[in-house]
């Protein structure tokens, strides 16, 4: 598949791994699932997608005035529709957006209130793994227990996985829970071969969004 360049998304660090998902994209530069995938796991690159990130003692407050859920706590993360709000630290905020073709911008701080972008949209590729094996996938990788019981739905754990930093984040995506994995782009085709080979003892599957995502 050739993605076609647009003039709001750069191409995704792993583009080139796309062919093994037999899936189409277009102007989105993001491969696209034709049907419900029914492997017991799947993977799905969403580093075309749209993501940005606060930092300062005004994030809060900034978010919050623009009627964004926040969490209460560092490590935890709140849905808006297709929008996660991760709360990375005390005054670190990441949003992203599940929706394809749907970019975020940032919220309006007061003025008097410090508050400065995170660059993220560019430094980070982004994973999901979904599925019912995602558990015993992750397994394989990290040293956090990430089983529902310890690890549910609307946490975010900052770890290693496959010894390199990443970002855990653990929602509903599509319509089913799922993991999304943020890691530096310099690793961004490390980590999409481990997660790939990990993925195949369990007859998991590479694939795009559904139909219609966003």
């Amino acid at each position: 598949m050739n993605p076609t360049p647009t003039d709001s998304l750069a191409r995704s660090p792993v583009y080139r791994r796309w062919e093994t998902a037999a899936e189409p994209c277009g102007e989105s530069l993001i491969a696209v699932a034709t049907e419900a995938a029914t492997a017991p796991c799947t993977l799905a690159d969403l580093s075309p997608l749209s993501r940005i990130a606060v930092r300062g003692p005004g994030a809060v407050a900034a978010l919050q005035g623009a009627d964004w859920p926040v969490p209460d706590q560092a490590n935890r993360l709140e849905p808006a529709g297709s929008i996660i709000i991760a709360r990375l630290g005390a005054s670190e905020h990441w949003l992203l957006n599940t929706a394809v073709g749907a970019p975020l911008s940032l919220p309006d701080a007061e003025d008097d209130a410090v508050m400065y972008a995170v660059p993220c949209q560019d430094s980070h590729a982004w994973f999901c793994l979904r599925g019912p094996a995602r558990h015993e996938v992750m397994a394989k990788l990290c040293g956090v227990d990430l089983a529902e019981a310890a690890f549910p739905v609307g946490r975010v754990a900052q770890t290693s996985v496959a010894l390199i930093s990443a970002i855990v984040l653990h929602h509903d995506c599509y319509g089913e829970p799922g993991f999304s994995l943020l890691c530096d782009v310099s690793y961004a085709d490390y980590l999409w071969s481990a997660l790939t080979d990990a993925m195949s003892e369990f007859g998991g599957e590479v694939t795009g969004v559904p139909h219609g995502a966003g």
